[in-house]
């Protein structure tokens, strides 16, 4: 297994375990608490919550054809990167300390992929 195949199964699992899994089964009253937002409609993050699964994962199927995976890199790190600064930026962070050090790990090791993908690939 690569090292970025290893860091897509690391990002799955957590999205399926942090964010996916809770917003797929959880109900919308528990998610708000836990979650600590309201949203109108809890369908739209389940839907959010399912794409990125299959994104990260469609990834590990390039990686497996030995294609190195851009759209997937990018899309990684605009969501991990976007979701790292604005939990920082919005005191999310004070809440939830671990959730921006995951985050800000995926992003860093995925942005570390893209500056080296022969090495991510190996």
């Amino acid at each position: 297994m690569s090292l970025l195949e290893m860091l897509l199964w690391i990002k799955i699992v957590g999205t399926l375990v942090a964010v996916a899994g809770p917003l797929l089964l959880l109900p919308k009253s528990l998610i708000d608490r836990i979650g600590g937002f309201s949203a109108s409609d809890v369908a739209l993050y389940r839907l959010y919550g399912m794409a990125l699964l299959v994104g990260y994962g469609s990834g590990i199927v390039d990686v497996r054809a030995a294609v190195f995976p851009t759209g997937v890199i990018i899309m990684g790190l605009v969501s991990n990167g976007g979701a790292t600064l604005i939990m920082l930026s919005s005191g999310y962070a004070r809440k939830r300390p671990l959730a921006p050090v995951f985050f800000g790990a995926i992003a860093i090791g995925l942005g570390l992929a893209m500056l080296m993908p022969e090495a991510a690939m190996r």
